[in-house]
């Protein structure tokens, strides 16, 4: 399938929620059965995408660890859907064909490879891995299973507007590109308010190392993922820097 069709072909391209074609061929026309590991405000914000499109999705199973969560999520899912807490359950269910991860980072891998195990179609919600180790790991055990799709959610690749900037990358119109100066600014700490003090490293996980990889993981890999795909390359050698800078507004 040429790259062209695959993105024309989506029905979705503003939320980064695309099948490839070959995960149709072979099946009836009859919607996927899918189901949602991770019902978070992302996992949440896809059911609600899903929800537009019941002529190709159907979700039959949700998961999460939270009982709250499990209950903000009933109105993005038909009746019919069974809420779980484990989710090996929802791996069980052979009637089950696609599986959308929307967990803690530091959840990725586990969860992916079950489901692959499982003979499950795999959507996993970017970053892929929470460190280089699961992600090689990962990457093997795909190869392993050339008849289950595996995908990672970087929406930009499906914008339209990233899209034309691609193609004038690689057409040439923008002449031999040398340098690429990446920023996304944002005046907000990430912190949701949390009433029960117990869950705050289980809603809040992006302020902790051992479950989140920080904004290089959160942020910054939309933007390596981008120029990795826009020219269709890889980096040779990496050089990193940072630091935590406060800029007072006015």
């Amino acid at each position: 399938m040429q790259r062209r069709s695959f993105f024309k072909k989506s029905a979705l391209l503003g939320t980064g929620i695309l099948m490839a074609d070959n995960l149709y061929a072979g099946l009836s026309m009859q919607p996927l059965n899918i189901a949602m590991i991770g019902c978070g405000d992302r996992g949440k914000g896809v059911l609600s995408v899903i929800k537009q499109m019941p002529t190709k999705f159907n979700a039959v199973a949700y998961c999460d660890v939270l009982d709250f969560r499990l209950q903000e999520t009933k109105k993005y899912v038909p009746a019919s859907a069974v809420a779980h807490k484990n989710y090996r359950k929802i791996l069980e269910d052979k009637s089950i064909e696609v599986v959308f991860i929307a967990t803690p980072l530091s959840e990725h891998f586990g969860i992916a490879k079950d489901a692959l195990k499982a003979g499950k179609h795999v959507y996993v919600e970017k970053t892929m891995t929470y460190n280089i180790d699961e992600a090689l790991a990962l990457r093997k055990l795909v190869n392993q299973h050339p008849k289950q799709i595996f995908q990672v959610g970087y929406q930009y690749r499906y914008s339209p507007l990233y899209f034309k900037v691609k193609e004038m990358i690689q057409t040439g119109y923008l002449g031999k590109v040398s340098q690429v100066d990446c920023r996304w600014d944002r005046n907000w700490n990430w912190r949701r308010p949390v009433a029960d003090k117990t869950l705050e490293r289980k809603i809040n996980w992006r302020m902790y190392k051992e479950y989140s990889g920080g904004l290089p993981a959160e942020l910054l890999s939309h933007q390596i993922d981008f120029i990795n795909w826009a020219f269709e390359t890889q980096p040779d050698e990496i050089v990193a820097t940072g630091g935590v800078d406060v800029f007072k507004d006015g």
